[in-house]
């Protein structure tokens, strides 16, 4: 993924702190889904990180796909 660059905006109607946005396809395909929760670190001044909490929509699907998987090769007497 390739880096994207943001400005830290005014404070809007409170008055009070700094203000971030992100919006776009680009945090789905990050793996940031709507309505996921996520935690946001910041390990140092400048420096700030997202993390998705617990596994993804993306981790489940692949499960979801491996235990079908799994069923019809056991069904289908296993791998020879």
């Amino acid at each position: 993924m390739t880096a994207r660059k943001f400005r830290v905006m005014s404070p809007l109607a409170t008055g009070v702190g700094s203000h971030l946005r992100f919006r776009g396809r680009w945090l789905v395909e990050a793996g940031f889904r709507p309505g996921e929760r996520f935690t946001l670190t910041c390990p140092e001044p400048g420096k700030l990180v997202l993390q998705i909490d617990g596994p993804t929509d993306a981790d489940k699907d692949f499960q979801a796909v491996f235990n079908r998987l799994d069923r019809a090769v056991k069904a289908a007497g296993g791998v020879q």
